[in-house]
């Protein structure tokens, strides 16, 4: 299956070139510090203030000071994505030319806002399939809901479970292979136009969607286990500097494993649909040669 073949090659492609690591990492660790102070400092806390004598605790407000705070901590954010976009073709570069680690981060560079962009658009696709396909058990649910049914909101709560896990894996599958199309191509048109591919071997990219997310989860469940120590010993910025930092190593493995996934499923998504396409070719040919 193409699914699975993607993945072992994937995980061979890291033990190959461990330092595609480095690329994700120094992007991580640069924002580890910046972050983890503008998150400590735009908590939303308690506002107090007194009116007639009588003190007023308002919650969920944001004071004055803070707002700048969380404006910059927006900005940061942002920052850090652009530079990971960027990552990303540089693993790519990496990877297939065996260029050296700053030819590949400058080649990287120069297609940030490209990288960025299909990022984006990626996203909003998986995003929006994923609404749409829990919509109609929604429905379900909320009449089961007015019709105080229990077991027409459980079998609509599950539609919406089987559904959005269905459809999202469909599409992040279906994503999975823009970037590494743009890479070859150069052409943001000739990047999406690459979704087609995954149209004709549906299943492995399902499989593929639901491995890649698979992945995630055990990624972010070992970096929640891992930063929960010290953010359990203390709420410092201290404590949240160095839960970022540990962080770090599991999201750069997790970024460069991701996207060398993604290359290897697009290659051999790739040759699976021209052996397909060779197939059907000669047998058309076979076909024409019997009628004659």
């Amino acid at each position: 299956m193409v699914a699975i073949k993607s993945f072992g090659s994937a995980i061979n492609k890291v033990i190959e070139n461990p330092k595609v690591i480095i690329f994700p990492l120094i992007v991580v660790l640069i924002f580890s510090v910046p972050l983890a102070f503008l998150e400590k400092e735009s908590n939303i806390k308690p506002l107090n203030f007194e009116e007639a004598g009588v003190i007023i605790e308002k919650h969920g407000a944001i004071s004055d000071m803070k707002l700048p705070n969380l404006k910059l901590l927006l900005l940061v954010g942002l920052l850090q994505l652009l530079l990971l976009s960027a990552v990303q073709y540089s693993i790519i570069h990496y990877v297939k030319t065996g260029s050296t680690m700053g030819e590949a981060f400058l080649k990287g560079l120069e297609n940030v806002i490209q990288m960025f962009l299909l990022n984006v658009i990626s996203t909003l696709i998986v995003l929006v399939a994923f609404l749409i396909a829990i919509f109609p058990p929604m429905i379900i649910v909320g009449i089961g809901g007015i019709l105080e049914s229990t077991g027409a909101v459980i079998f609509g709560i599950l539609l919406v479970i089987l559904s959005g896990l269905i459809i999202g894996s469909f599409a992040i599958g279906m994503t999975s292979v823009i970037v590494p199309a743009y890479f070859e191509s150069n052409s943001l048109s000739k990047a999406l136009g690459s979704m087609g591919l995954t149209f004709k071997r549906k299943l492995s990219t399902l499989g593929f969607g639901l491995l890649l997310l698979f992945s995630v989860f055990v990624f972010l469940l070992a970096i929640g286990i891992v930063t929960a120590i010290p953010l359990l010993l203390s709420r410092s910025l201290a404590a949240v500097i160095v839960a970022r930092i540990l962080e770090a190593p599991f999201l750069a493995l997790l970024h460069a494993f991701t996207t060398i996934a993604s290359l290897m499923f697009y290659e051999n998504l790739k040759e699976e649909v021209n052996l397909l396409n060779l197939q059907q070719s000669v047998i058309t040919d076979v076909r024409a040669d019997r009628r004659l």
